[in-house]
């Protein structure tokens, strides 16, 4: 699952502060994977995924992955010039830094509660 952290941001200034927005979107892409992971142990204890039947790819270890995409263009919808000799780019690694977090701790939340391995990557421009 991969969640455009831009269009996020359009709507949380329009709503809420963007860290509870960006919780509520991270508990249901979750909820989400946690509910496909349920159909792929269907379809494996049901005989229909023979490459894991075959010893190819271990279900157990598999993740399930939150995917961040859209850093620059949230940053430059809030007002955030990604150019170092801008002036509002000091903000930049404060805004990415509030995102993984709220993203990261709501996962590692998830992650202990559910007993589900969960992953994290992200596109990011510096």
């Amino acid at each position: 699952i991969v969640q455009d952290w831009s269009r996020a941001n359009q709507l949380a200034s329009k709503k809420e502060p963007l860290s509870l927005y960006i919780e509520g979107i991270v508990k249901r892409v979750h909820k989400y994977l946690t509910a496909f992971n349920s159909i792929i142990w269907d379809y494996k204890n049901a005989g229909l995924l023979t490459i894991f039947d075959a010893g190819f790819i271990d279900l157990d270890r598999q993740y399930l992955t939150v995917g961040i995409n859209g850093f620059v263009e949230g940053a430059e919808f809030l007002g955030i010039k990604i150019d170092p000799d801008d002036k509002s780019y000091q903000n930049y690694p404060n805004y990415v830094i509030m995102i993984k977090g709220e993203v990261l701790s709501t996962s590692i939340d998830y992650r202990v509660r559910e007993a589900v391995p969960i992953n994290i990557t992200y596109k990011l421009l510096i």
